[in-house]
């Protein structure tokens, strides 16, 4: 190839022509013209000698000046090196100066899809596919580039576009399914998976895709095959896990997904979703102080998840932690504040412990996220119940009765709480009325009968204890 170069001065595409070279060697073809500028020739040799430096430093004046031969290598030799920012400025400034390059425009969207600058790579890459309109390759990576920026229709519009230039292009056929993937259209998509399994069932991305989308439209048996495949290729593979972690939960075998997923978080203990995953199963499972520390390790690795604060605080209640349950709850309200079951089971833990204003406020936060997301009254009986024993107990019998009404309102049926308010209006002088509710509780269920007689011989009646 050294022999040839200063004959071969300028080379548009180095893979293709050395291709060409390899396969006409005498073709004269191949030379159709002289570089525009001298170091452009100097440059090509050290190029070609593993000396990119030097190369650079040689088109250093042509580029100044703005020779197109010279931006191009230059371009292509930074991006070669890894300097992508300045490949892509080389090769924008060749398709400003020279209208309708080849190559200049592809190769400056190339290097935005490199570094990420996805809206300006696809605005490049549709200049592109017009001065190339049959570059399958092309149309390509603009699909690839609207995936990235989440502009779906329009990258499976590309992706079908390449195939249609060369059909069963690989890189395209995935490209479409991942689209439709992230569409949600994941029956189309396993289907394409499985095409692709067909003639290449090794092939780890495409068995982890398939298992992802068997996943999605709960075909579990699938999903199952395809992460055990997986697994055989690549034993302990963290995609074959975690889709096998998957699978189990929603079969609901907790005990195998923990096995999973504590291998997962092993292997991985940066990942949230693997301790996150784990203590959902340890709850499931009742290991609560357990789930506690998978949830907590969570929310080491991102405390801003108000799924895995619900999760701790649970767990920490089930293991009588109130103080800990009930900060990981505040913590959990700080990041969905909406969220009304969470604002009451805070408050019914402030119940537990007395905290009768706090878990007024609560309550009536609970009330407030309720309405805007629609939560039915009923929702809210255990705590007012809670909250009106506690004013009972504590002798305010005014908001004890208040709130008895409130839940008999949309739990006429709970004799307990008929019961209470009956308690309630005797020992505010109202005996008649109070009566009329004891008579009623009891008819309901006849033990409470039991419970007032054994009240009755000593102070008073009092509230029966919530259940």
């Amino acid at each position: 190839m050294n022999e040839r170069l200063n004959q071969w001065l300028w080379i548009l595409d180095e893979e293709l022509v050395r291709a060409l070279l390899s396969a006409q060697p005498e073709s004269s073809s191949l030379a159709k013209r002289a570089a525009t500028h001298p170091a452009v020739v100097s440059a090509m040799r050290n190029w070609m000698q593993n000396d990119a430096e030097r190369a650079l430093a040689d088109l250093r004046q042509p580029v100044t000046q703005g020779n197109a031969d010279a931006l191009q290598l230059a371009a292509h030799i930074s991006f070669e090196k890894g300097d992508t920012a300045q490949a892509a400025e080389y090769y924008a400034r060749l398709a400003d100066s020279v209208s309708g390059h080849p190559y200049a425009t592809l190769n400056l969207g190339l290097c935005q899809v490199r570094m990420g600058q996805w809206e300006q790579a696809i605005d490049s890459l549709q200049r592109a596919v017009v001065l190339q309109p049959g570059s399958p390759e092309a149309w390509f990576v603009l699909g690839a580039s609207l995936l990235n920026a989440q502009r779906l229709p329009e990258a499976r519009a590309a992706f079908g576009q390449s195939q249609k230039l060369k059909p069963g292009y690989v890189p395209a056929v995935c490209g479409e399914a991942a689209t439709l993937q992230l569409m949600g259209l994941n029956e189309e998509a396993l289907a394409i998976w499985e095409r692709l399994i067909e003639f290449d069932s090794s092939h780890i991305e495409i068995l982890t895709n398939a298992a992802n989308a068997a996943i999605a439209i709960e075909n579990l048996t699938r999903a199952r095959e395809l992460a055990e495949s997986l697994l055989q290729i690549s034993p302990d593979s963290p995609a074959a896990l975690f889709a096998l972690a998957q699978v189990s939960l929603k079969e609901e075998r907790f005990d195998e997904a923990a096995g999973y997923c504590q291998k997962l978080a092993e292997a991985n203990p940066a990942s949230f979703d693997h301790w996150y995953n784990l203590g959902v199963c340890y709850q499931r499972l009742g290991r609560h102080q357990d789930a506690a520390f998978a949830f907590d390790n969570s929310l080491r690795l991102d405390a801003t998840d108000a799924e895995a604060w619900q999760g701790l605080a649970v767990a920490l209640a089930a293991t009588g932690d109130r103080p800990s349950a009930k900060t990981a709850w505040q913590m959990a309200l700080q990041c969905s504040p909406q969220d009304s079951q969470g604002w009451l089971q805070l408050g019914l833990l402030q119940c537990a412990d007395r905290e009768i204003a706090d878990a007024e406020s609560s309550l009536n936060v609970a009330q407030k996220a309720g309405l805007s997301t629609g939560e039915p009254p009923e929702a809210f009986t255990e705590l007012k119940n809670s909250i009106a024993v506690l004013h009972h107990e504590e002798g305010d019998l005014t908001r004890a009765a208040e709130l008895y009404r409130q839940v008999l309102e949309v739990a006429p049926e709970s004799a307990q709480v008929r019961f209470n308010l009956g308690s309630a209006l005797v020992a505010m002088g109202r005996t008649q009325e109070g009566q009329e509710c004891w008579k009623a509780a009891v008819a309901e269920h006849p033990e409470l009968g039991k419970f007032l007689l054994s009240q009755l011989s000593g102070a008073g009646p009092e509230p029966v204890p919530c259940a």
